[in-house]
């Protein structure tokens, strides 16, 4: 597991995005390998529930509806992204990993993608940025979300840019964004292969 911080907010990442870790999550994610869920929960477990405990260092154990439990909110998925897998993926992962635990958490579909917005590989930092802010809050989840500390969880973290652009629109809406969760964290490359500055 690897600690780092992302503007100030604790950030707990499984792995980096290299060798079987990303050869399984590029499975699951783009090949169609839903079965790999269960792998990949688990790689994810130890870190989300880390956060979790994080997150509610003053909250009574129970269950997790109760008011002090932490949220734990996915990226959201490109609608596209979404139609061509068939399933959220971040959303099968976070089920996996807190599979028969009693974090005392509660799962919330908060986010979503707003028009434009296109994947992130291969966009330079500047487009990073620009595309990342293509994210809202989606109106159901406002008042559930609203005075409560927030988990976010997201699959590879490169610059940030889409972690910074949720954590902003949740904060928007009265959440409290405690710490951030990824499966693995990928260093940007130029054309030669060297690290991006």
């Amino acid at each position: 597991m690897l600690a780092r911080e992302l503007d100030g907010l604790p950030c707990i990442v499984r792995g980096r995005y290299e060798g079987p870790l990303r050869a399984v999550l590029v499975a699951f994610k783009h090949g169609g390998r839903e079965s790999f869920r269960r792998m990949l929960g688990e790689a994810l477990r130890a870190p989300l529930l880390r956060a979790i405990r994080l997150a509610a260092p003053s909250a009574p154990a129970g269950a997790p509806g109760e008011p002090g439990a932490p949220l734990v909110v996915a990226m959201p998925s490109r609608p596209r992204g979404v139609r061509e897998r068939g399933y959220r993926h971040l959303d099968l992962l976070i089920a996996s990993a807190l599979r028969r635990q009693r974090a005392p958490a509660l799962r919330v579909r908060a986010l979503r993608t707003t028009r434009g917005r296109v994947g992130q590989v291969g966009l330079r930092a500047a487009q990073r940025e620009r595309n990342a802010r293509r994210i809202a809050v989606r109106r159901a989840a406002r008042r559930v979300i609203h005075g409560r500390r927030v988990v976010l969880v997201d699959d590879i973290i490169t610059t940030g840019a889409s972690v910074r652009a949720a954590r902003d629109a949740l904060e928007r809406a009265g959440a409290s964004v405690a710490v951030i969760v990824a499966l693995c964290t990928a260093e940007r490359r130029d054309a030669a292969g060297l690290p991006a500055k």
